[in-house]
């Protein structure tokens, strides 16, 4: 019954949470992604091998999220890699390309998500 109410008067708390959560994280992961982009060489490369390790063992997991997720992890931590030491310049050009579109797209994504998180809380009250 009181999760009848709450859908009526919007999105439910355990949504809204959710959202929020999301929202936080996504805006992070963007954060850093366009952080990793201007490190000095071997801490950017450093921090793309530890990436690209996590997002491996991510894939490796039964979990369905788990695997988007590590999925994206290691596809950051590669590209971290590649645009500090690719071999070839076109390499160096697409790995920073891959940084900073997917730190663009996170940090909308999270703002996006941030104001309907914030929207919620509005028609909450």
């Amino acid at each position: 019954m009181s999760y009848m109410l709450e859908k009526k008067n919007g999105v439910s708390s355990k949504e809204l949470s959710k959202i929020g959560v999301s929202a936080i994280l996504q805006f992070a992961g963007g954060a850093v992604l366009a952080v990793l982009g201007v490190l000095p060489p071997l801490i950017s490369a450093a921090a793309g091998v530890v990436l690209t390790a996590l997002g491996l063992s991510g894939i490796a997991s039964r979990d369905k999220e788990d695997k988007k997720i590590g999925g994206i992890l290691a596809v950051s931590g590669a590209a971290a890699i590649l645009a500090r030491y690719g071999v070839i310049s076109m390499l160096k050009a697409a790995g920073r390309m891959v940084l900073f579109t997917g730190a663009a797209a996170l940090i909308g994504l999270g703002l996006f998500n941030i104001v309907r998180f914030v929207l919620g809380l509005k028609k909450r009250s």
